[in-house]
């Protein structure tokens, strides 16, 4: 279930159980799809990007899970260039 190289997965229903170590979940898009992620990325430079415009959209202090406003392929994408790197 987990890959490795992108250092993400998508997890199953919002009732999954614990989260792996080193993971942190992320809700991406109006459709608020699921997303692992390790926490590794979070250093790669197109996800700061991505970090960037979560906080121009819902400021420093939005309280629960981190939310990604970008299209879920656009978020695929960047894993994919961090898998690539």
């Amino acid at each position: 279930m987990v890959n490795p190289r992108s250092m993400v997965y998508i997890s199953l229903p919002h009732s999954c159980g614990p989260l792996p170590k080193g993971y942190i979940p992320v809700l991406v898009g109006k459709e608020m799809e699921r997303f692992m992620v390790h926490t590794k990325l979070f250093r790669h430079p197109c996800f700061i990007g991505l970090l960037e415009m979560a906080a121009q959209e819902f400021g420093y202090k939005h309280e629960g899970v981190l939310r990604i406003p970008c299209d879920v392929d656009c978020f695929r994408s960047v894993i994919a260039l961090r898998a690539k790197s």
